[in-house]
């Protein structure tokens, strides 16, 4: 190497050299202003953080999605996770360690969710477990920040403003659906519901109850406490609201919960009532008057100009309260009890470790008692309604062990808070804010409230809340008549503190580290959270397209298949996504769709009764025959057991047959509140057996079910037409069968028929005739797109057959090709039918015929 290249060289490496020295101190300026940034206002931004969780997770709904309240699932997690970054980031720059705040329900809390990750991973429902133990993480955090970051009596103030705020707009637009002028529709900012509906903007209202029974506490705690006027006036208003709401949601676990806990509140208020004294000041008293005095003119008011309505709130209270005991009328106990059963069932098969986060909906065939059949409310939950057997059934007494220490730590720690502020200033706000969440779980002892994410927002926001007391020292009666201020730091001057990064120690070398990883998982998060809000989006759209039917299956197709590519683990959109293949007759397709959503959704009836008509279009006959048995089995009822009757019957197999229709009086045996639900039907059970009957050749068979049917409603038609046709040419019996109707039922359309058949055998066809015009007008012909009832099909192919008599002896031929005709679109043949009302009007040249004919010509 010459001198020259040396020289050059060593210029190069010193301007590198000078270069990288000038780029590390840049970069080193930056990150450590950066890190400066994040120790001064971290604590800050979190307290924001939380304030917009709690609002916007209760307020933010949209129709966007098919599911109304998706954003409140979707944004709570990412606002928890974005709080534990940056206060993991915040506190590994500023101390140099992550701090979690020594406190008994952290520790409970850290502890429940090590557990429930045995579970979660080793469960049969690993998406969903990690769905529902996701969320939980989400509502500790919020417990967790609260107990750290709440720190004086401004960020209390801070939250008490936006829960205020919250719950204002909430039960306002919940006013304005129960008067029926949603507002939000008559502002044509969202499509009208298309029905009457009470949901304010938690989209349903035993949810909307969860939320109102975990805040209006707080609301009657803070009116203790506040020395606004205007906030004296108006939040014993808002809480009467609140409570009015609850009595409007109909939920009885939210009446329960208020008849227990607000008591109990105001009996240790008056235990405790000298420290009422010295909170209540001279201004409070005299507006609490003026609002008792105004209180008191509108019930009077009330009383005499709405008499009715006043009266039918306490009737409706009465009404729900004892239906809760009611076994006899109110289906939906026994439905509950079915839950117990089921989560008892399926946590004795694995008592320690449970089956699960989230498995209660896939084990719902192997656990379903056998005496429950689904009538009103879905089988398809995945809950058991019941908080306690929840956690039993998924973690096993493990895991009900950790969901009590954690009640249990919140019960310790949260009285033991109330006990030290029981001469303070706070005490009622602190009594009753504790109170919330004891609500909301005793509401969850039947019901599922705790599991909405806009109401676990609640609740855990408000465990926090009440358990940051510890933070705050307690106010006096000394220090609140003096005025003596205490010594609680203001943020004001926390924002002129600042930490040396020089004087104090460097941040931790794993901030960075921490930092990217955090970031990495809030950034997958935030994609796969777009994706699913997209995917249900499609769905929305895809609903849209099947709802319109025509020509638009493709289009519906297009749309789930586009859902299924973003969320390719959600039963809804496999469910979608297969019924759109089957409108649009891509049989295959739908049933590769169909055998996957079985995977995710076993407990499904529906998906095998479309399966079996799937089966049933691709010539599958016996394949169809067994998902009509395992729908049966899963949906144990007696719509379910007649169906798999009548196809095993036209299979040839009628002894299948019989046994599925002797399961329906089995069903109706085992049902306590049959009488109210199912007896009204053991007639047409009845009929049916005996037509099953009658077709393998049991005609003494067939007629004793007949006779038991017509003693229980002799207004059953189909029973007596049977009866009649079954007795043949035995004249004494059918005027036996004749007069018994004439005495039990002169209103039977049987006895027409009857009366149509001798006139047509006796050769009276005149009488015939009009008789048989008179019984095809009843029958209603069906809506486009829809299914003839079930009496077009026996009886008119009882007036038909009559009808061929009457023309083979070429008597008014015109009339009997327009009754067929008629008769032939009611039972939805409008090929035949347009034949017949073409040929009829061609002869007779009616103008009603027409008017037949154009719709007929309408549902072709």
């Amino acid at each position: 190497m010459t001198t020259y290249e040396k020289i050059f060289f060593l210029h190069d490496r010193i301007i590198s050299a000078f270069i990288f020295r000038c780029m590390k101190k840049i970069v080193d300026i930056i990150c450590n202003s950066m890190i400066q940034i994040l120790i001064d206002t971290y604590e800050r931004i979190i307290i924001w953080l939380l304030v917009v969780q709690y609002v916007f997770v209760n307020l933010i709904f949209t129709t966007y999605t098919q599911n109304i309240v998706l954003l409140k699932d979707l944004s709570a997690p990412l606002l928890s996770l974005i709080v534990f970054a940056l206060w993991i980031c915040g506190d590994l720059a500023k101390y140099g360690r992550w701090n979690l705040p020594r406190h008994g329900i952290v520790t409970a809390t850290v502890g429940a969710l090590l557990y429930w990750l045995i579970p979660t991973i080793a469960g049969t429902s690993t998406a969903y477990g990690t769905e529902l133990w996701g969320r939980m993480f989400c509502y500790f955090v919020q417990v967790w920040a609260l107990i750290r970051f709440m720190d004086s009596f401004e960020k209390m103030g801070l939250f008490l403003k936006a829960l205020v705020i919250t719950n204002v707009l909430i039960v306002g637009y919940g006013l304005t659906q129960i008067m029926r002028h949603d507002i939000l529709v008559d502002l044509g900012l969202i499509p009208d519901w298309g029905a009457y509906v009470f949901v304010s903007t938690h989209g349903n209202p035993n949810f909307l109850a969860g939320y109102l029974v975990a805040t209006f506490p707080t609301i009657i705690g803070y009116w203790f406490i506040t020395k606004n006027p205007l906030l004296i006036l108006t939040l014993p208003i808002l809480a009467l609201v609140n409570i009015y709401e609850v009595v409007e949601s109909e939920a009885r676990g939210a009446y329960l919960a208020t008849a227990i806990c607000i008591p109990l509140y105001f009996i240790i208020l008056f235990l405790n009532r000298e420290n009422l004294r010295f909170i209540k000041n001279e201004l409070w008293l005299k507006l609490n008057k003026g609002l008792a005095i105004f209180a008191i003119i509108a019930i009077l008011a009330g009383v005499v100009f709405k008499r009715d309505k006043l009266i039918a709130v306490p009737e409706k209270i009465y009404n729900q309260m004892y239906s809760i005991v009611d076994f006899e009328s109110n289906y939906t106990n026994w439905v509950r009890l079915v839950f117990f059963q089921m989560a008892l069932d399926g946590t004795l098969r694995y008592p320690v470790f449970g089956r699960g986060l989230g498995s209660f909906n896939w084990n719902m065939p192997e656990t379903r008692a056998v005496w429950y059949h689904r009538w009103g409310v879905s089988h398809n939950t995945d809950h058991p309604h019941n908080e306690h057997l929840e956690w039993l059934h998924d973690g096993g007494i493990l895991g009900l062990t950790a969901f009590w220490w954690v009640l249990v730590a919140y019960f310790w720690t949260g009285a033991k808070e109330i006990w030290r502020h029981r001469k303070g200033y706070h005490f009622p706000l602190i009594l009753a804010a504790f109170l919330g969440p004891w609500m909301q779980w005793i509401q969850g002892t039947f019901d599922v409230e705790t599991r909405w994410t806009g109401n676990g927002v609640t609740m855990w926001f408000t465990v926090g809340f009440v358990l940051a007391f510890m933070n705050l020292p307690v106010l006096l009666k000394e220090s609140v008549e003096a005025k003596i201020e205490v010594k609680v730091q203001n943020p004001k001057e926390k924002k002129k503190i600042k930490v040396n990064l020089s004087e104090h120690f460097q941040p931790s070398q794993y901030l960075p580290y921490a930092a990217a990883v955090l970031s990495l998982i809030i950034i997958f998060y935030s994609i796969k959270a777009w994706d699913f809000w997209m995917a249900d989006h499609h769905l929305r759209n895809n609903m849209g397209y099947t709802d319109a039917g025509g020509g638009t299956a493709e289009y519906a197709v297009k749309e789930a298949e586009e859902a299924q590519k973003l969320s390719y683990s959600t039963v809804s959109v496999y469910y979608k996504l297969a019924y759109s293949y089957l409108m649009a007759n891509r049989l295959d397709d739908a049933l590769e769709a169909y055998r996957t959503l079985q995977s995710f959704a076993p407990n499904y009836a529906q998906i095998h009764i479309n399966l079996a008509y799937l089966n049933d279009q691709m010539g599958f006959r016996t394949a169809s025959a067994w998902e009509r048995d395992r729908a049966s089995m899963i949906e144990h009822n007696t719509r379910n057991q007649r169906d798999a009757a009548a196809y095993w019957l036209q299979l040839g197999y009628p002894m299948r047959a019989i046994a599925h229709m002797h399961y329906c009086f089995t069903i109706e045996r085992e049902r306590l509140d049959s009488g109210d639900m199912f007896w009204y039907d053991r007639d047409n059970l009845l009929t049916e057996l005996a037509r099953i009957y009658a077709g393998v050749g049991k005609k003494d068979y067939a007629k004793f079910e007949l006779k038991e049917a017509l003693d229980f409603n002799s207004d059953n038609f189909n029973a007596a037409l049977l009866m009649d046709e079954l007795i043949g040419n035995d004249e004494a019996e059918r005027n036996n069968l004749r007069e018994r109707l004439e005495k039990n039922s002169p209103n039977n359309l049987a006895l027409v028929v009857m009366n149509m058949k001798k006139a047509i055998t006796e050769k009276n066809f005149g009488v015939g005739l009009d008789l048989a015009e008179q019984i095809a007008n009843l029958l209603p012909l069906p809506q486009p797109g829809g299914q003839p009832v079930e009496a077009a099909q026996f009886l008119g192919n009882t007036i038909l057959a009559n009808l061929q008599t009457v023309f083979s002896a070429n008597f008014r031929p015109e009339k009997c090709m327009e009754i067929a005709g008629w008769i032939y679109a009611c039972q939805g043949r409008y090929g035949e039918a347009e034949t017949f009302l073409s040929q009829a009007y061609y002869v007779s040249k009616n103008p009603q015929i027409v008017e037949k004919l154009a719709q007929v010509k309408a549902r072709l």
